[in-house]
């Protein structure tokens, strides 16, 4: 078991965590949890991708390329 956060939201907010959790039949720790981590993972996807445009010189191998230097049959 992990530590504990507190959150808080407004009445409107509440209502609307409250209504998807009953709709998803997800507990608060789930949904916190998925999407805390997916925001973080996106993040750091965006990230790489921008960095990886910084050397990325337009240069493209067609997919048969690669499959037949690998000697994948399609």
């Amino acid at each position: 078991m992990g530590t504990t956060k507190t959150v808080r939201f407004n009445e409107n907010d509440e209502k609307l965590v409250d209504a998807y959790i009953k709709a998803t039949g997800k507990t608060f720790s789930q949904l916190v949890h998925e999407n805390i981590v997916e925001k973080i993972e996106d993040e750091i996807d965006i990230k790489a991708y921008q960095e990886f445009l910084k050397t990325d010189d337009g240069t493209r191998i067609p997919f048969d390329a690669v499959a037949k230097e690998l000697d994948v049959e399609l």
